[in-house]
């Protein structure tokens, strides 16, 4: 299944109008990514705060605060990375999930209903 960067919202919406609540679901990965995404822009004005600090005042605390902030930086991002990941991979395997679903429906259909449908495509 081939899926352009502009069908996400609207394979969401998709699935919004199918299941509220999975939506929701999916919509949390979302709002946890830019979360953690702004935490993460948060230790990094720390670090540069701590570095700011050591310039100042020669302490080699603020050195060690400093690498910790950024360190504690980097494991945000790479969490808000995770979490918009399992966003779109969600979005795409519920739909291709629901596609399944969809073609084992059809092909479990009784031998007269397909005969019906047939006929009704003919008409």
């Amino acid at each position: 299944m081939e899926v352009n960067d502009d069908d996400w919202h609207i394979l969401l919406a998709f699935l919004r109008s199918k299941n509220m609540e999975l939506a929701r679901e999916i919509e949390r990965h979302l709002a946890s990514s830019i979360m953690l995404r702004n935490v993460s822009f948060g230790f990094f004005l720390l670090t540069a705060i701590s570095l700011i600090k050591y310039f100042l005042g020669w302490d080699l605390l603020d050195i060690f605060s400093s690498l910790a902030w950024f360190t504690l930086s980097l494991l945000m991002i790479r969490e808000s990375i995770k979490s918009r990941r399992w966003y779109y991979d969600t979005i795409l395997s519920t739909i291709v999930a629901q596609r399944i679903d969809l073609e084992k429906s059809i092909l479990s259909l009784p031998v007269s209903a397909k005969r019906i449908k047939g006929k009704k495509e003919d008409e």
